[in-house]
């Protein structure tokens, strides 16, 4: 039996109200999220089930948890020497992923990023000092969850958005990025040299076959790495059916067929989505997707894909674009998913539980990615992505109200909190070689508990994510809002 460990960051926020704590000038009494930030919480978050050969302890109450003495997980000592390739290097999470990798095992092996460009120094300039234009999510959806209220945000570089278009020249490089200050302070004039040892930029697409590699290059990284880390993907909610399709649905499988010729591979980890599962209602049992288990069997993806390629041949043009968003969307829809990104990021879960194998696979299912809580240090956001444009257009009073269901969660998780519970669940499966299989249910955390409890007292210093011991209010006012205040008002965060 193969390996499938699967991990949901998510923690909601019940939406109690319709005022919000700003800080914009001109808005000094207006409150952006106080509603939001007193509202009662869910006490279960950072979903992670499993069910095993051997007993688990459900461990329900915060004040009953114990830190183990022990070696824990072993993460310091699984992280030493190990080598990784990562896609969707210049993202805003795998920023935040690298950055504590190298800072918390500074002798771990290389990180090979695959990088899309146009040629090898291309690819050497997005990693050391390029700013690139419109990089990060350019729409945002949030979903309230338990009503009928969705709220969109279409287009931020749109007319009637017309107040982000100055905030469009987010910066990817990497080794530059401000993310970085720690690592420049504990290897002082090294840094460089330091950065330049571990980071490897290689020019490739996850859209294209064998990922765009050259067999020189493809022979180099599956002998050296231990972990691939699929983090690249389109995020575009109303994306082209054809792009999406290529990218989040077949994507994954191209790096899983990769991975199979990895000489010494320990471990597959993919990040996807929380609202993966489509248009369910209530408490989702979240199992590996499958077509024909929780994927209708009226799907077929090859056919999906020869309707977008038709749809390519059919239409040139503006009009061209404009159809194969419509395209995408309509299938989506029909399918019960709400939109293109959700339905073709199940897609490619399917993809690897069809055809991983003997693999061991981890996937990651975050919710709404935020700024970082505390790591490296709090509030650092990469552009204006997720809730960002919403509070903008708030404090700009383009949207004069924020109308929401009482009953409605608002699921957000920082991104250090996803990063840590990341690299514990990677180093604990990586080395798990019976026969398990496991699932997980978005707002069942038992297992999650589990993991805290295996994991040591330095451990949980150094990669803590009980998302329960954030003090939300302050988060959201003091570490959230400063970070999008900082992009827009005084320097970007990059």
């Amino acid at each position: 039996m193969t390996i499938t460990n699967q991990l949901a960051t998510s923690n909601a926020i019940r939406v109690d109200g319709v005022n919000f704590f700003s800080s914009f000038p001109g808005k000094p009494n207006h409150l952006l999220a106080h509603r939001l930030t007193l509202a009662t919480r869910r006490v279960q978050t950072c979903c992670y089930g499993e069910t095993s050969l051997k007993p688990m302890t459900h461990v329900t109450m915060h004040e009953t948890e114990t830190i183990s003495v022990s070696d824990g997980v072993g993460i310091v000592r699984f992280l030493k020497g190990k080598s990784y390739l990562v896609t969707g290097a210049t993202g805003f999470l795998a920023k935040v992923l690298i950055e504590k990798l190298l800072r918390a095992s500074p002798e771990i092996g290389k990180i090979f990023l695959l990088i899309k460009a146009n040629d090898q120094e291309s690819a050497n300039k997005r990693l050391y000092d390029e700013h690139l234009k419109f990089c990060g999510q350019d729409e945002c959806f949030i979903k309230l969850y338990g009503g009928p209220t969705y709220i969109i945000i279409m287009s931020i570089y749109s007319n009637s958005f017309c107040f982000f278009n100055s905030l469009s020249n987010c910066s990817t490089q990497i080794i530059s990025s401000d993310l970085f200050k720690l690592l420049k302070q504990i290897h002082g004039s090294s840094y460089e040299d330091f950065m330049k040892s571990k980071l490897i930029p290689v020019l490739g697409d996850i859209a294209q076959e064998n990922l765009g590699f050259d067999s020189e290059i493809a022979a180099k990284i599956s002998d050296e790495i231990d972990v691939i880390i699929s983090c690249g993907g389109r995020t575009t909610f109303d994306d082209r059916y054809d792009s999406a399709l290529s990218v989040n649905a077949l994507g994954p499988g191209r790096l899983l067929s990769f991975a199979k010729d990895c000489k010494k591979l320990k471990l597959f980890l993919h990040y996807s989505t929380a609202f993966v599962t489509g248009k369910k209602e209530g408490k989702v049992p979240e199992t590996t997707l499958s077509i024909g288990e929780n994927i209708t069997s009226d799907l077929n993806i090859e056919l999906e894909l020869k309707l977008a390629s038709e749809a390519l041949r059919m239409f040139h043009g503006s009009e061209e674009n404009k159809k194969l968003k419509e395209l995408g969307m309509e299938r989506a829809q029909h399918y019960g998913w709400e939109n293109t990104y959700t339905f073709t990021k199940a897609m490619g879960e399917s993809i690897i539980h069809n055809q991983r194998g003997d693999l061991p696979v981890v996937i990651i299912r975050p919710s709404i990615i935020e700024s970082s809580s505390k790591e490296p240090f709090p509030s650092w956001l990469q552009g204006i992505r997720m809730s960002a444009p919403l509070i903008l257009a708030y404090g700009k009073d383009h949207i004069p109200h924020l109308l929401g269901d009482y009953q409605s969660y608002f699921d957000i998780i920082p991104a250090d909190m996803v990063v840590n519970a990341t690299i514990a669940a990677m180093s604990k499966h990586a080395k798990i070689y019976q026969p398990y299989m496991f699932f997980q249910t978005r707002f069942d955390d038992r297992n999650t508990r589990s993991l805290l409890q295996e994991m040591s007292m330095e451990e949980r210093k150094m990669f803590g994510f009980d998302v329960r011991d954030i003090d939300w209010e302050s988060y959201i006012i003091k570490v959230h809002l400063q970070g999008i205040k900082r992009v827009v008002f005084g320097g970007r965060s990059s």
